[in-house]
Formats: C-alpha cells, sequence, structure tokens
C-alpha cells in the first residue's frame, strides 16, 4: 500500500504541476494577447497622430500663407495712405489756383 499511495501522490503532484503550467501558460496567452491588443491600439493612434500632425502642418502653412498676404494688404493700404496724403496735399496747394482760373473762365466780360 505505500508504494501504491506514493505513485498516487506523485500523479497528484505531477498533475497539479501539469495544471498549474497549464494556467500559466494561459495566463501567458492572455498577456501576449492583452500587449498585442495594446500595440495594435498604439499602432492606430500613431497613424491617427501623424494623420492630425499632417493637418496641422497644412493649417500652419496656411496660416503663414494668410499672414504673408495680410503683411502686403497692410503694405499695400500704407502706399495707399501715403499717396492719398500726396494727392491731398496737392490738392490743397493747387485749390485755390484752380478756383481763381474758374472765376476767371467764367468771368463773361474778359472772354468777349
Amino acid at each position: 500500500m505505500g508504494k501504491r499511495m506514493d505513485d498516487a501522490f506523485g500523479r497528484k503532484i505531477i498533475g497539479a504541476l501539469i495544471v498549474a503550467l497549464i494556467v500559466e501558460g494561459l495566463g501567458w496567452v492572455y498577456s501576449v494577447g492583452v500587449l498585442v491588443n495594446k500595440i495594435d491600439t498604439l499602432a492606430k493612434s500613431v497613424i491617427e497622430n501623424k494623420r492630425e500632425i499632417e493637418q496641422l502642418r497644412k493649417v500652419n502653412n496656411r496660416l503663414i500663407r494668410i499672414e504673408v498676404l495680410m503683411e502686403t494688404v497692410v503694405v499695400g493700404n500704407n502706399k495707399i495712405s501715403e499717396n492719398q496724403a500726396i494727392f491731398s496735399a496737392e490738392q490743397q496747394r493747387r485749390g485755390p489756383l484752380i478756383e481763381d482760373a474758374t472765376r476767371h473762365l467764367r468771368n463773361a466780360r474778359v472772354h468777349k
């Protein structure tokens, strides 16, 4: 009976080790599955982030173009303002001369 009990105990130990090995293997498979899922999720996030970065670059380029155009508009407005000041000064300088000439031309006594 002693040998049979030892054999039975040995089989129980071996069976328990096999069960532990199976449980450990399943745990490892689960861990690998979770890790692969996280890697897939991270890969998708990287792709999405690259897409968003590209969109931000496009928006940045558009903003730079808008900034250049605005600078062009500001420079153009400054030139227009300078020209208006020149025209206004010329108009003020020539205004009295033109009024005198107009009065002279309208004077019928001079132009008979």
